[in-house]
């Protein structure tokens, strides 16, 4: 994200459920110069998905999508992965998203 590493920020972690299991783990980074203006509320989602908040901003835009395989538990365990920062009028949010195997064995 290039921001200043002494810069505070919100970790925001999230399960994602189905089925009685954990499918994806999420981890959003939000700077707090971020949390600013009509952004303050990204601090009080509470259960409400970032994503709805994300994608309804008109002031959004995606960067690029990264993937990678992660390890898991083992370094024989692995799992896809992802990320992207957001842009919400100009200011940065990163979003980190984990697919674990109970959802891959869904395909």
């Amino acid at each position: 994200m290039q921001i200043d590493p002494r810069l505070l920020v919100l970790v925001r972690e999230v399960r994602l459920l189905g089925c009685g299991q954990t499918w994806v783990h999420a981890r959003s980074l939000i700077p707090a110069t971020t949390l600013t203006g009509r952004h303050r509320k990204l601090a009080h989602l509470g259960n409400r998905p970032l994503g709805e908040v994300l994608f309804s901003d008109p002031g959004m835009q995606r960067g690029d999508i990264e993937t990678a395989r992660v390890p898991l538990y083992s370094a024989d365990s692995r799992a896809w992965a992802r990320r992207s920062v957001f842009m919400l009028d100009h200011k940065p949010l990163l979003v980190s998203e984990v697919f674990l195997p109970p959802l891959l064995r869904l395909q």
